[in-house]
């Protein structure tokens, strides 16, 4: 499945509803198949990029219904920061970006991106 990422969603009404829901502000979020930013692309950073990377993996290793399924079984049982997803994730991001993880999301590519090519 194609991952689509939008960026900027705090400039849109849809995007300012799912982003500022309650209780909590989210920075980011990822769904079936997509992602969101509130951020422009040049802002929005890489460390939590590779944060929604890392549930983009996850739901493509167990299948997009029993990830989802599961994610909010964790949180509801354990809260969010003991779901084994977000520790996994957490745990993740202070991974450089790939290249194709870079392609993937539409970041513009450093020259530091381009020596972590191997």
């Amino acid at each position: 499945m194609k991952l689509l990422v939008f960026y900027n969603m705090e400039k849109n009404r849809f995007g300012r509803w799912v982003m500022q829901g309650f209780p909590a502000k989210y920075h980011a979020l990822f769904g079936f198949g997509f992602m969101t930013f509130t951020g422009p692309k040049e802002r929005v950073s890489e460390s939590l990029v590779k944060h929604e990377l890392i549930h983009h993996r996850q739901a493509e290793r167990e299948g997009w219904v029993r990830w989802n399924y599961n994610y909010y079984r964790q949180t509801y049982c354990y809260g969010y920061l003991d779901n084994i997803y977000e520790v996994e994730a957490y745990d993740g991001m202070g991974e450089p970006l790939t290249f194709e993880e870079r392609k993937l999301v539409d970041l513009p590519f450093s020259h530091e991106s381009c020596w972590a090519i191997s």
